[in-house]
């Protein structure tokens, strides 16, 4: 009797946790949107946003209640039609946060300006924002093979930020049950491509799994945040330290500019002619806060440049135009202000039309 009934308190609690369980991931299904990444790994594109979402969120560094949505391709867009797919001209964009112009309505975003600014000017043209948060260049080769075999755009931009862009001296990822990598050493940048073993393909195939649960990435993202908060670690936490992409004395930072450029030179062989960098400082080079010594914070606009005109590369760099600029071009957090999307907009629209 007593076993029995042991057995019936079991099951009862067992019972009890699953439907919390059910509850937690349907209420994070409705409210998660608004309050979590929606950032998910796709197995054939890298890195996306989740489709089909609605939601509001207030961000930080705008302050407004902005509409989240993103489109049934994972992008941060409105929908596009097969109408407006078949257009003469599409541009595809891919980037980090600083495409996806999360701060801002999507009207004000440099995208969205940039395919008004085109059509005043005669062009029948599709812009499509593929911006990512958090992205690195190994993300944007992920993308370029999903983007240019799905939509085929006539222009590829890839927006370089030199803050985020320029930081890594190693970076991985999937392509076709294939784990590569890329590795920047004082000798020169290495490649490496190993099959996954079946064992490791069962492992892929339970985190894509487990990915498609709210619950699970909420619990990842809390975990995240204790890390933060209570190890103190912090990006770039000394702040009297020159960040790595612009610190001439580190050998560092010269091998991570490499691996860039690497990356870069692999997806310039996919898009050949159609691809455009652009490259968009962030808030510390505009306002040339350089008195730090050894910090030159228009190095990557140098060797961007010099590299760029080494392999027949389009390239827009923002930098000068902003600096020009006698108003602020970013929050203070860090991203571009409605005034910094509007000014890229204008010299993007005038360098692909004189382009292509």
């Amino acid at each position: 009797m007593m076993m029995m009934s042991r057995t019936a308190s079991f099951f009862r609690i067992a019972g009890l946790m699953l439907l919390f369980l059910v509850v937690a991931e349907g209420l994070l299904r409705i409210y998660g949107p608004a309050l979590l990444s929606s950032v998910v790994r796709s197995e054939d594109r890298g890195y996306q946003l989740i489709p089909n979402i609605q939601a509001a969120r207030i961000d930080p560094e705008s302050g407004l209640l902005l509409r989240f949505e993103t489109n049934a391709f994972g992008a941060r867009d409105r929908h596009w039609t097969d109408r407006a797919l078949s257009k003469p001209m599409k541009i595809a964009v891919i980037g980090n946060s600083f495409v996806e112009g999360a701060q801002l309505p999507n009207a004000f975003r440099f995208t969205d300006l940039l395919e008004r600014k085109l059509k005043d000017m005669g062009r029948d043209v599709l812009v499509m924002n593929f911006g990512v948060g958090g992205q690195n260049i190994i993300n944007y080769l992920d993308q370029t093979r999903y983007i240019l075999k799905r939509f085929k755009p006539e222009v590829l931009v890839i927006g370089l930020n030199d803050t985020s862009n320029f930081m890594h001296t190693r970076q991985g990822s999937f392509y076709q049950d294939q784990r590569y990598s890329y590795t920047s050493t004082q000798q020169g940048v290495t490649y490496s491509a190993t099959p996954l073993t079946p064992l490791e393909q069962r492992y892929r195939w339970l985190k894509s799994l487990l990915r498609q649960s709210w619950l699970v990435r909420a619990t990842f993202e809390a975990i995240q945040a204790v890390r933060v908060n209570v190890t103190g670690y912090r990006h770039n936490a000394k702040t009297n330290a020159c960040p790595l992409p612009f610190d001439m004395q580190n050998d560092t930072s010269r091998q991570a500019f490499d691996l860039t450029a690497r990356l870069v030179a692999d997806i310039q062989k996919l898009a050949a002619e159609r691809l455009l960098l652009l490259q968009i400082p962030g808030d510390d080079q505009v306002r040339q806060n350089n008195g730090i010594p050894g910090c030159d914070f228009s190095l990557p606009e140098t060797r961007l440049a010099d590299f760029a005109a080494s392999h027949d590369i389009a390239l827009v760099q923002a930098l000068p135009r902003l600096r020009r600029s006698q108003a602020p071009t970013h929050y203070s957090g860090g991203h571009l202000n409605q005034l910094g999307h509007k000014l890229i907009a204008a010299q993007l629209a005038t360098s692909i039309a004189n382009r292509y």
